[in-house]
């Protein structure tokens, strides 16, 4: 897995198309530094504790579930944040490799509140359903983006941990994500990473389900998962992708706009002064 070709391990693969951000696993001494410091620090949670490591052979950290990503994020540096579902799809679809065997979970599905196979979520799902009406969203079938999370140490969750939704969290219409069937690439919605159809002749699986609260992922074989709810399991093939860069992305954006348009505006002026000089030969004028 960890070859030239897998960027992830190494300087990281661009998520727009400009020079930064850049997503990467969680790998050298700033990996180190956020295991040491989530395992420490959540050591009464053993869903964090026990299935988050750092694997010096493969140079990166391994394992994911929720609970990790929401304890990662305390730690990220200025300008990192986790790659949201957008973001993993767009690497998936341009550098399939770089995640070929592994799981990358990017956020949370709420199709319901209460769950009878998974009744551990039921307080997570009603907490976050709660705070979708303060903000007036109706309904539920969301999908959030593990950015727009945060995590708190909360008595009455069965996990000892809950989720709250962050001031700029995007609260994501998701209905398709309750479904199961195939999606073709194509059909991807760019800005939310989630497939706008499905179709039998589709490239990637989607594996979803209806009822209370799950992990949303790209698994292995890149297809698309949101019916996991065991919340709190994880394996050493879990990978925590990190965006690195995206607090100035947006500046860096506008400021490349900024200067195409200052170049358009000169190259407008060179035309307009050529067809005046071409209109004043025609009419002898000069």
């Amino acid at each position: 897995m960890k070859t030239q070709e897998n960027q992830l391990y190494g300087q990281g693969i661009a998520v727009l198309p400009v020079e930064i951000p850049t997503a990467s696993f969680l790998t050298g001494e700033e990996g180190r530094e956020i295991v040491a410091a989530v395992t420490r620090d959540y050591s009464k949670h053993p869903i964090i504790r026990n299935e988050f490591n750092y694997d010096e052979e493969l140079g990166c950290a391994t394992g994911s579930n929720a609970f990790i990503l929401g304890a990662v994020q305390k730690y990220l540096p200025a300008g990192s944040r986790l790659a949201t579902l957008a973001e993993v799809q767009d690497i998936a679809s341009r550098h399939p490799q770089a995640l070929r065997g592994t799981y990358v979970d990017t956020g949370m599905f709420i199709a319901t509140t209460q769950d009878q196979q998974n009744a551990s979520n039921n307080t997570l799902a009603e907490k976050l359903a709660k705070e979708f009406r303060k903000r007036d969203v109706e309904g539920l079938m969301k999908m959030i983006n593990m950015p727009g999370l945060d995590m708190e140490v909360d008595g009455n969750s069965d996990y000892g941990l809950s989720f709250h939704l962050r001031e700029d969290a995007e609260i994501i219409p998701a209905e398709i994500l309750a479904q199961s069937g195939r999606f073709v690439i194509k059909d991807i919605e760019r800005k939310t990473g989630i497939p706008k159809k499905l179709d039998p002749e589709g490239e990637r699986g989607l594996y979803g389900r209806n009822t209370g609260i799950s992990g949303v992922y790209l698994n292995g074989d890149l297809d698309l998962g949101s019916y996991w709810g065991r919340l709190g399991d994880s394996d050493p093939g879990g990978r925590v992708v990190v965006v690195k860069g995206a607090a100035g992305a947006k500046k860096i954006l506008e400021q490349h706009l900024a200067e195409l348009e200052r170049e358009n505006v000169q190259i407008l002026v060179k035309q307009n002064e050529r067809f005046k000089r071409a209109k004043d030969i025609l009419y002898g004028r000069q």
